[in-house]
């Protein structure tokens, strides 16, 4: 049966990578970005890193920095407003999984109608969204490269998963550098969220052989880098592999049908005070029938 895969149409990847969205940013014909990320990521300089790339070009932006772990509908309308006050017509989004889903939901509402909660499920917009430039911060569930996003609905205490090729990334961003910045805990656990996510691409029944390669793949380099070198390294070398590996995953979940095959067994409470998808028991158990074999990997 044939499937549609959604790859970002650039992917930057390597040390120095930030310095490259310059040229991209200036084919799109755009003329302000909201930067969207969080006040821990300002806080740790991992954001200064991108401003000073972006003040070099004399590219004019502003920042909404309120991004909320396990972002709201009412997150993505305040990233929304900020979008309309300052007259930004693109995103540069910072961060891991938190910053780019508000990112893609902030652009999705730039160019569709309405409230965000009319999107959830699959492929409900009608208009590509704003351009975005996804820079990535984390080894985790490679959101800056998916075609999904998860926002939580305070108000009918849920998280919506939206499935839409409308919002993926113009440019995804890994810079191997900036994850440098990050602590070390979290990068230990975004860590074991790739793995996850890997693990789950493997088992569930919407796997194919191309989907196979990638994710067996990613789950040989996490197992052989996801380990102390990595996690406290110093210089970028030790944590290639392992942001290489994380994408991987995300890379091959571009299906609009691959939801459909997963279960996330995380309820609304939990997944409040559990900031990612860490611990592995809870995000992997899925219920027997979306599962095609046991996982075996030498």
């Amino acid at each position: 049966m044939a499937k549609t895969y959604y790859f970002p149409p650039i992917v930057i990847l390597g040390p120095g990578a930030i310095e490259l969205i310059v040229p991209e940013i200036q084919k799109m014909n755009v003329k302000k970005a909201l930067v969207v990320t969080d006040k821990v990521l300002i806080e740790a300089g991992v954001v200064q890193s991108v401003l000073d790339v972006l003040e070099g070009a004399k590219i004019p932006y502003a920042i909404f920095s309120d991004v909320k772990p396990n972002p709201t509908v009412a997150n993505v309308n305040a990233g929304y407003q900020a979008l309309l006050d300052n007259e930004c017509d693109f995103i540069v989004s910072i961060g891991g999984g938190s910053p780019q889903d508000t990112g893609k939901g902030v652009a999705i509402l730039g160019t569709n109608p309405g409230d965000l909660c009319d999107y959830e499920g699959v492929g409900k917009t009608a208009n590509k969204s704003l351009p975005i430039v996804a820079i990535n911060t984390t080894a985790g569930t490679a959101s800056e490269a998916t075609i999904n996003y998860v926002i939580t609905d305070e108000k009918r205490k849920l998280k919506m998963v939206i499935v839409d090729p409308n919002s993926i990334a113009t440019v995804a961003v890994n810079d191997p550098v900036l994850m440098l910045k990050m602590p070390k805990a979290l990068t230990a656990a975004t860590g074991m969220d790739a793995l996850t996510h890997a693990v789950e691409g493997y088992t569930t029944a919407g796997a194919t052989p191309f989907t196979d390669m990638y994710n067996i793949e990613a789950i040989r380099v996490i197992a052989a880098n996801l380990r102390k070198q990595s996690v406290t390294a110093k210089i970028w070398m030790p944590v290639m592999p392992w942001l290489m590996a994380s994408l991987l995953p995300g890379w091959v979940s571009q299906t609009a049908d691959w939801e459909s095959f997963t279960r996330w067994p995380i309820s609304w409470a939990d997944s409040m005070i559990c900031r990612m998808a860490s611990a592995m028991p809870s995000c992997y158990l899925m219920s027997s029938h979306t599962m095609r074999m046991p996982l075996a990997i030498a």
